[in-house]
């Protein structure tokens, strides 16, 4: 059996977030009952060509479709606006970005344009490029003759190096380093001695240019450690999984343990969100319903490893060129998006055991599939919160067109 994708998030599934995710599911089926009679129609997220090439038990991190498994964090910067009570239990305070802005444009968006010949030799100049190629409608696979795996599809780009075992190896590794991050936001930003911080964003800001991607990268976790000390919290984690009935780390028993790591796995992780003029890509935060084609299956992400054998593993996905302008015009204000979001709220029937907040409003562009390609076009998200005993947790966003405050939901 072919390997699988990478898996770069592994999230805490403990009883009290399965607890959690079920409460906000059946109050999300009260609170938006009216709403989804509206016309929701189910989204099919794409079968991801990679899968015909895959083995792995994990796969790339795509939560878009399940609650948020960490409390929310308020965003303190932005303008505040202040409190809106649409009914006892669900109030706007919300932190806002984007509002300077008064007008923008829509940008048809083009597939990457590079072939799978150019992707190996931005990424492995040193390698051939024989091989075992699979091409399928999605895009094209190439296992090279040294062991290196590359893809390119309209838009993503992989590329995984060397062999078998070394794959294996560098997929733990950076399951590792993104625990780590998420467990030591504060300790994690440590450089090694063959790389730092600015070196390693500058060599995939490079690596976008060459691919054809002229999103802007925005740093979401980086790590780097130690060999030794990947080995260590590794043991630290299983310890902990052995010693409580809910499994954080390892909850299949199925872990690749690294116990011979040497100096030449030193290794650095980074991941990235994107943004365009300013203003984020969409996130990947679920709208309660919405139309077949509104929401693409993935939000632009990027997850890179790095260690002292040099670039192992470069995975993008939703990647877009930006091309030409699509529209340009006068967009409303936040006051009319909120305007808009009280009266859709106005006639929902509300759960009187759950309180609700919105905390934070913004400017994004969200990528909109149309009969002649997809579209970037800017909207105002509303992510939606409900108060539970451990926190504030995001469960779904509302999102209105900046252009014509019409509602996602309904393909506006």
């Amino acid at each position: 059996m072919p390997k699988q994708i990478l898996t770069v998030c592994i999230r805490r599934i403990t009883k009290e977030e399965n607890r959690l995710k079920e409460k906000c599911f059946f109050a999300l089926l009260i609170i938006f009952f009216i709403l989804i009679l509206g016309g929701c129609t189910n989204l099919q997220a794409k079968n991801d060509p990679m899968s015909i090439l895959s083995t792995s038990n994990t796969t790339i991190e795509d939560n878009q479709e399940s609650v948020s498994s960490q409390p929310t964090e308020v965003d303190t910067s932005g303008d505040v606006y202040e409190e809106l009570a649409l009914n006892d239990h669900h109030h706007i305070q919300a932190n806002v970005q984007g509002e300077e802005y008064t007008n923008l444009e829509s940008f048809a968006l083009e597939p990457l344009p590079v072939t799978i010949e150019e992707v190996v030799k931005i990424f492995a100049p040193d390698d051939s490029g024989e091989g075992t190629v699979k091409s399928t409608e999605e895009g094209t696979f190439l296992i090279s003759n040294k062991g290196n795996h590359f893809y390119i599809s309209q838009h993503r780009v992989l590329f995984e190096k060397e062999d078998e075992a070394q794959r294996q190896k560098n997929d733990e590794i950076i399951n590792l380093l993104n625990l780590y991050a998420q467990d030591n936001p504060k300790n994690s930003a440590q450089d090694l001695d063959f790389i730092n911080r600015n070196d390693a964003i500058q060599l995939v800001e490079d690596l976008l240019k060459k691919v054809g991607v002229n999103l802007k990268p925005i740093l979401r976790a980086y790590v780097s450690l130690p060999a030794q000390t990947i080995m260590d919290y590794q043991q630290d984690l299983l310890k902990r999984d052995q010693e409580t009935e809910d499994k954080y780390y390892d909850p299949f028993g199925k872990a690749f343990v690294l116990d011979d790591l040497g100096i030449e796995d030193d290794a650095c992780f980074l991941s990235f969100d994107f943004s365009y003029q300013g203003l984020p890509i969409y996130n990947g935060s679920p709208t309660v319903s919405y139309l077949d084609g509104v929401i693409p299956p993935y939000h632009p992400s990027l997850y890179v490893l790095i260690t002292r054998q040099g670039l192992q593993i470069f995975d993008g996905q939703a990647l877009f060129f930006v091309g030409q302008s699509e529209h340009a015009g006068n967009i409303i204000t936040v006051e009319d998006a909120i305007d808009t979001y009280q009266q859709k709220y106005d006639l929902v029937i509300h759960p009187e055991e759950y309180e609700m907040r919105v905390s934070s409003i913004y400017l994004e562009y969200v990528p909109i599939e149309k009969e002649n390609g997809t579209v970037l076009i800017p909207y105002w998200c509303f992510p939606i919160e409900m108060e539970f005993p451990s926190g504030w947790y995001t469960v779904s966003s509302e999102r209105f067109n900046a252009f014509t405050g019409e509602d996602i939901t309904y393909g506006g």
